[in-house]
């Protein structure tokens, strides 16, 4: 992405929402960020990326906010997750970019907390995580295992703030970034992340964002105090949606690259026959079982692991 680094940004907080054909739950959400208590914020605005497929849609909403003191929205016909945050990472006006989901409830000293945080750890912070909590918006499934809610958007590190000092997989519905840091390490890559929605559900473009700031000396730091809750819909409860999500988790960690996926690599061949083991076993006593589900979706990330891909290669 081209960016002008000569442009100083005036302190303050720009809070980039990317939307996708979602523009019911986008005004909700909308609603909880101009509720932030930022009277101690030097500045603050609320920057709205729209690159729906439906561009005359997109119109529509955006003409709700023309004059609006707060809100600048932005359209692009360009459909993709990374392109779209790039977009918002060109356009803030502001130091600190923190991006949000259309689809999260945010409480009101959510922003205060975001840049509360930057101030305690400048000048080398360059990334803040905050807690992700789940809202069900339909009965949570007796086949879903805790260790696959990360997939559905969770993060819980703990009840203190932390300084995250090694690979972790950060939640891209609620992050706060230092402008010049994200600026510096190039953005985010475009060959990572949603295009369209649901129908493409490649991630791992917060992981590798994480990473190039780390490498770049930047820390990286975990809020609780930063909270959002994640609305869950229905559709992705689904055993379907679930398959699909581990095949692109493991898509995402082919172009990702580096020695973790080497290892991923090597352990799929040694646990393969540990895990068919148990998972016949665990279907035979009980065919909804929450442990024998999880087994299966790892069984079919490392079996899309071990399948040659040659047009997934590395982006770095």
């Amino acid at each position: 992405m081209k960016s002008n680094l000569k442009l100083a940004r005036s302190t303050g907080l720009c809070v980039v929402v990317c939307t996708y054909q979602r523009p019911a739950l986008l005004l909700q959400t909308l609603a909880f960020l101009e509720k932030q208590d930022v009277a101690l914020l030097p500045n603050y605005e609320i920057l709205v990326i729209d690159n729906s497929s439906d561009q005359q849609a997109a119109t529509r909403t955006a003409k709700m906010f023309e004059d609006h003191p707060l809100i600048r929205y932005l359209q692009t016909g360009k459909t993709g997750l990374s392109h779209a945050r790039n977009l918002g990472l060109a356009a803030a006006r502001f130091s600190i970019i923190a991006y949000v989901d259309d689809d999260v409830r945010i409480p009101t000293t959510w922003a205060i907390t975001i840049f509360d945080q930057f101030k305690a750890l400048e000048p080398n912070l360059g990334l803040v995580a905050g807690r992700v909590t789940l809202v069900w918006q339909a009965a949570r499934p007796t086949w879903l295992h805790d260790r696959l809610l990360g997939y559905l958007g969770q993060l819980e590190l703990g009840k203190l703030p932390r300084i995250i000092k090694r690979d972790h997989y950060v939640v891209g519905c609620n992050m706060a970034f230092d402008h010049k840091a994200l600026t510096k390490v190039g953005g985010f890559n475009e060959r990572l992340g949603r295009i369209g929605g649901e129908e493409n559900l490649m991630s791992n473009e917060e992981l590798d964002v994480a990473r190039r700031l780390r490498k770049a000396g930047f820390a990286a730091c975990y809020q609780p105090g930063a909270l959002v809750e994640h609305l869950i819909d229905p559709k992705r409860l689904q055993k379907e949606w679930f398959n699909r999500r581990l095949l692109a988790q493991a898509d995402s960690d082919l172009v990702a690259g580096g020695l973790l996926i080497q290892f991923r690599r090597v352990r799929a061949y040694v646990r393969r026959p540990i895990l068919l083991v148990l998972l016949w076993t665990l279907q035979f006593c009980n065919r909804d079982c929450a442990l024998a589900f999880y087994f299966s979706m790892e069984l079919a990330y490392d079996r899309r692991l071990l399948t040659d891909r040659g047009d997934l290669a590395p982006a770095f």
